[in-house]
């Protein structure tokens, strides 16, 4: 199976893309769920710590996914 130049070249943006965005994410996500609790303040429930809930989610559980 071979592929064309233009698809190896998009795979190969997408794949420095999200190493570079990834890290931010979680910062963002580890900052607006765990903000509160340093400043002794409930978590608020808004779509952001929703969508932060679900980004560590990922994070934590893609080291557990395993290839059967």
């Amino acid at each position: 199976m071979t592929f064309s130049k233009p698809v190896i070249t998009v795979v190969i943006i997408i794949f420095i893309a999200l190493v570079i965005v990834c890290p931010f994410i979680t910062i963002w996500a580890l900052n607006t769920l765990f903000a509160g609790v340093l400043f002794s303040m409930p978590i608020p429930v808004t779509i952001y710590t929703w969508v932060a809930v679900m980004w560590i989610t990922m994070v934590l559980a893609a080291g557990r996914i395993s290839l059967k």
